[in-house]
């Protein structure tokens, strides 16, 4: 394997983030880093038009037509300059999206400075990723370390307001006041979801997410059991609880109404995992 850089490979940012957008792989590979589960209802999307004819370089969509996260990489300079920096906040705003995320190579202190002045005092959440580019048998690898994560919301100097001066409905500050509400049932608090990873013999997750118009209870695999014996058990889990199952390639789940309804869901799902009653 030899190391690489997007200029020597790829020729330029344009290319690469064709390629990012193509490859599931390597999506699923950034978006983990950023906690950020790739699953089959998430669209990515390369050079995605702003109202204003603009041009972002990847945007990440759920099946509700939510901007789950926009992604801006840097030019084949390498470093991370002031416009890339700056225009992401831009594209964040017009996509109604919270969660940015900037690929570059290297960064100096004072673009990170005011990087992180944006985390800690807008209630944007931007990720600052460094990007490593690999040339094996002449396959591109690239691989993702973070050099920067957003504050958590206690941690931000404004919280957000939406039209009536009530608490935001943003999904990350709704999980971060649950994962407050019950300290230590949950493993793991992202923008998106609440988890209790590695259950059972067979590590699987339990999973809550909340969606435009209710929650999904998930048992993730991530793919590692797509199994005819996971969907069997998993279905038996549902019926015996009267919840409608549903399956993709990375694991099994079930809608509800109701915050209430996902957590008591939840919590009987986990001591499903953890038993293994629900086997791979």
């Amino acid at each position: 394997m030899q190391r690489s850089t997007i200029k020597e490979h790829f020729g330029g940012e344009v290319p690469f983030t064709k390629f990012l957008s193509q490859d599931k792989v390597t999506q699923e590979r950034l978006l983990e880093v950023v906690d950020l589960t790739m699953s089959d209802d998430l669209t990515v999307t390369p050079e995605d038009k702003t109202i204003d004819s603009k041009r972002v370089d990847v945007t990440v969509t759920d099946s509700d037509g939510v901007t789950m996260a926009v992604i801006e990489s840097q030019d084949a300079t390498g470093w991370l300059d002031s416009i890339h920096a700056s225009k992401i906040t831009y594209y964040m705003y017009e996509k109604n999206c919270f969660t940015g995320i900037l690929l570059t190579e290297d960064a100096d202190e004072h673009i990170k400075g005011f990087i992180r002045y944006i985390n800690e005092n807008t209630p944007f959440n931007i990720w600052l990723v460094d990007t490593l580019v690999y040339v094996l048998e002449d396959e591109p690898y690239v691989d993702f370390v973070p050099i920067m994560r957003p504050f958590s919301i206690i941690e931000k100097k404004i919280q957000r307001r939406n039209n009536n001066g009530q608490g935001a409905t943003e999904f990350n500050g709704f999980l971060e006041q649950k994962m407050l509400e019950h300290p230590g049932l949950w493993t793991n608090q992202t923008g998106s979801y609440l988890s209790k990873n590695r259950l059972g013999k067979y590590a699987m997750q339990a999973v809550i997410m909340p969606r435009k118009n209710g929650f999904r209870v998930q048992a993730c695999h991530r793919g590692s059991h797509n199994t005819d014996k996971f969907r069997e058990t998993f279905t038996n889990f549902c019926q015996q609880h009267d919840y409608d199952p549903l399956f993709n390639k990375q694991r099994g789940y079930f809608a509800v109404d109701t915050w209430d309804q996902a957590f008591d869901a939840f919590n009987v799902l986990y001591k499903d995992l953890e038993s293994d009653n629900i086997l791979a």
